[in-house]
């Protein structure tokens, strides 16, 4: 055969590229035979991965004694310092810093503390502050500009996503960027599992709450099939869209001559202005806001979303493209200019300017919420399914490595799921 190919360098160079192809597949298969299975691998995971660890939320008595003060010590000790850090925040802000979040435990706790833990009716009235954003930003920060009460909401949601953490999925690593993230937070408390991981070498680690993984298996065993469209929000807006029994566009909202609630118009910030502002957004002009509900293709994905106090929480709704296209006919002037369904790829799929709840199939929501959203969804949308937007995510993001560990263990997808409730281990 090599006698074939001498003086003819075309396929001299073929045949040692096939060796080569043929060289690396002995090696792969050797390596294979070798190499750990997934769950093989868990134990050595576990004792890399950081570490959860509950932070308690201290009591009204608990503050005072750390503090060494009484509550309206306190309370004026706080004023001061939330004073100075939104005057500081006029001067120009280009990220959340979260060195800056021992002064949102202080007001995190005085929260927690207005609505649960009051111990007298004059320790209720000097915790009124604290019981919603505007009270708190008028008592606290009466001369705070668009820009920096902007900010501080900024900081509000970050802080609740990274240190409250009310979603029971944790996401964390031990290097780069997300080294030491989602560790420490208050909500750590439950049985939590580990999430296998595909790649050998992988330095990120997820953990999942076991109920989490259970309504996970419930979706497996039930058939769950994804939608077509998704949206997310933010809890503010679920009263306005269940009285206009519709997800509106902001443009559609200032028509009305209403405020948006949460979205991407409340979350840009115009740092040459101090005037809070939507995104430029080519035909649509500025500061008017978007001119169509904008969605993800398929999976339930974060979104726009604004979160302004510690009560509020994202919310998805899944929508049926089918449903969408038929309400599109018969108001046709709800499309954006007249086009229908437009997909701008990795700028979202733009759904016209209203979608109504007859559309919508599904709706998601952090676990500790869903009897909430339970109880929204029966008067606002009663054919929706309502599921944890958590058992969501995790589906999407661990699919492939669970079919592999049904494939390496011999069994079926649900039953790989269920397996892993069993590694749960509990953090009070």
């Amino acid at each position: 055969m090599k006698e074939a190919f001498a003086g003819n360098p075309f396929l001299e160079k073929r045949e040692r590229m096939l060796r080569a192809v043929d060289e690396t597949r002995k090696k792969r298969e050797e390596f294979e035979q070798t190499y750990p299975k997934i769950l093989d691998r868990q134990s050595f995971r576990k004792e890399q991965a950081p570490k959860l660890k509950s932070i308690p939320i201290p009591t009204i008595s608990e503050l005072l004694a750390r503090e060494q003060a009484t509550l309206p010590e306190v309370i004026e000790k706080f004023g001061i310092e939330m004073t100075a850090f939104e005057e500081e925040l006029r001067k120009g802000e280009s990220s959340v810093d979260d060195e800056r979040f021992p002064l949102f435990d202080t007001l995190y706790a005085l929260y927690k503390a207005s609505n649960e833990g009051a111990a007298s009716e004059d320790e209720r009235e000097q915790l009124n502050h604290f019981r919603s954003r505007d009270a708190f930003l008028a008592r606290f920060c009466p001369e705070a500009t668009p820009y920096s009460r902007a900010w501080i909401t900024r900081y509000i949601q970050a802080f609740i996503e990274q240190r409250i953490h009310p979603e029971r999925t944790i996401r964390t690593s031990t290097r780069g960027m997300l080294e030491g993230a989602n560790r420490d937070i208050y909500t750590a408390k439950g049985e939590w599992v580990l999430m296998p991981e595909k790649y050998f070498w992988g330095h990120s680690y997820e953990y999942a709450d076991k109920q989490v993984i259970e309504a996970a298996v419930e979706l497996l065993e039930k058939g769950y099939r994804r939608p077509d469209f998704s949206h997310t929000t933010a809890s503010a807006a679920l009263e306005g869209i269940a009285q206009h029994g519709a997800i509106l566009s902001t443009q559609e909202i200032l028509k009305k001559g209403l405020k948006p609630a949460t979205g991407e118009f409340t979350s840009q910030v115009g740092r040459e202005t101090g005037i809070a502002h939507d995104m430029f957004s080519y035909d649509e002009g500025f500061g008017r806001g978007l001119g169509s509900v904008y969605a993800s293709r398929g999976e339930v994905y974060y979104g726009y979303h604004t979160l302004h106090w510690f009560d509020e929480y994202r919310v998805s709704f899944g929508i049926n493209k089918q449903q969408h296209e038929e309400s599109l006919k018969v108001n046709p002037d709800k499309a954006r200019h007249d086009r229908g369904i437009e997909d701008w790829g990795s700028e979202g799929v733009m759904l016209g300017s209203e979608v109504s709840l007859e559309s919508v199939e599904l709706v998601a929501a952090p676990m500790q919420y869903l009897e909430e959203v339970k109880t929204w969804a029966q008067k606002a949308c009663p054919h929706a399914r309502v599921y944890p937007v958590e058992a969501l995510e995790l589906l999407r993001s661990e699919d492939e490595t669970m079919g592999r560990v049904a494939i390496e263990e011999g069994i079926n997808p649900a039953e790989a799921w269920k397996n892993l409730t069993k590694t749960a281990e509990r953090i009070l």
